[in-house]
């Protein structure tokens, strides 16, 4: 059975001819004008010569996500098998000290649009495209097959998700929804996470090796956690022997959280203060003095028109953060706006530095952990980036 095609304008072809998985509306010269979205369609150039097969939605920035450059089926066993491929991909990649982590990353797996963070005996998907909602039973199905699992939800209420069309709306593809936090284990802690209302999937898995790396620096410090979440930076920090750590976030339920993942960790509360406030302004009115600062914030750009806003943002707290350092202090910054490349984050920070003042250096460069692989054909699925300084 042939596929619906989709035609390329000769000179909109060169991403896809280095293998790049999206085509936008600008680069279409022709599609059939009934397709429905979600619908697998063959991309070809102009010429008529085969390029790749995906799923194609009208009503998208990105009208086509190539799931194949390889004129194979693009069905319910191609996807199984890529499921496969990406839970294979992950033997040997988390330590035995982790029960959580991600399962599938989109382009990095070869999958567009689906993401599935695994949390203890559940998983979480999520959608940003609709042709993988299309195939989410088929997901499911496959991960029941090789996880024991409890339950398999998907969470489609990101922008990206309503800009494809999609409902939002929580579904239980396998088992049960939990009626209650699950508690998970990163880095040997334990974790409740509200896989229903938290953030994303409901945690952060990309941050677990910088969690890490936080708790081998932490030993006498006392450290701030900005854009806390739930706490897992600053829960690293006491764990490695920090003096102090001061949790600042801005929403009353995850700070009810923070506390709750020090209660279940047992952790020294003496050591831990959780201040419920927005960070730009803790930084702005505050006198402690930090040794470590870790600043985590979510994406301030969500398109390319945000940038610049963005980068006054980033600006600032870092900026304000550099001033509350105390000599021999470390800053752990990070992005994870896609649209803020690695260059641009750094000239951000120097930028940040020299109004300061601040004669910091790099110790290292951050990114999220190994199961979260990016394609070499697709480097916006290199989103997270870090930088670790310290000041002399």
């Amino acid at each position: 059975m042939t596929n619906p095609q989709v035609v390329l304008k000769p000179d909109r072809d060169r991403s896809v001819k280095r293998r790049h998985p999206w085509v936008f509306s600008g680069a279409i010269k022709r599609a059939p004008a009934d397709l429905e979205p979600g619908a697998v369609v063959d991309v070809v150039f102009a010429d008529g010569g085969f390029v790749g097969r995906g799923t194609f939605n009208p009503n998208s920035q990105i009208q086509v996500r190539i799931f194949t450059f390889d004129d194979e089926p693009l069905n319910d066993e191609f996807i199984v098998q890529r499921v496969e491929q990406a839970l294979k991909a992950r033997s040997g990649l988390v330590g035995r000290d982790s029960d959580s982590y991600r399962l599938i990353n989109s382009e990095g797996d070869g999958l567009p649009g689906l993401v599935v963070d695994r949390f203890n005996d559940y998983a979480v998907c999520q959608a940003h495209a609709i042709g993988a909602y299309r195939f989410r039973h088929t997901v499911a199905r496959a991960l029941v097959r090789q996880l024991d699992l409890r339950g398999v939800l998907l969470r489609s209420d990101t922008q990206f998700a309503r800009s494809e069309g999609l409902s939002g709306k929580t579904e239980v593809l396998h088992g049960q929804a939990p009626d209650e936090p699950v508690t998970i284990r990163e880095n040997d802690l334990p974790l409740a996470i509200d896989l229903l209302k938290g953030h994303k999937t409901g945690h952060y898995c990309d941050q677990r090796p910088n969690r890490r790396l936080m708790r081998e620096l932490a030993a006498g410090r006392r450290v701030l956690d900005a854009f806390a979440y739930g706490g897992g930076f600053g829960l690293n920090a006491l764990a490695g022997g920090a003096t102090s750590v001061t949790f600042v976030e801005s929403s009353k339920d995850i700070c009810d959280a923070i506390r709750r993942n020090l209660r279940l960790g047992d952790h020294d509360e003496s050591r831990a203060e959780v201040v419920c406030a927005n960070v730009f302004d803790f930084l702005s009115s505050g006198s402690d003095r930090f040794d470590m600062v870790v600043l985590d914030p979510p994406a301030f750009a969500r398109g390319k028109a945000q940038v610049k806003d963005a980068a006054r943002g980033y600006k600032e707290i870092n900026l304000k953060s550099m001033r509350r350092l105390d000599p021999g202090g470390v800053l752990a910054t990070f992005s994870c706006s896609g649209h803020v490349n690695s260059d641009l984050f750094q000239k951000i920070v120097f930028g940040a530095a020299l109004d300061a003042p601040a004669k910091l250096r790099i110790v290292s460069r951050l990114f999220a952990g190994p199961d979260h692989p990016t394609s070499l054909f697709c480097p916006e699925g290199d989103y997270l980036k870090g930088l670790l300084c310290q000041l002399p």
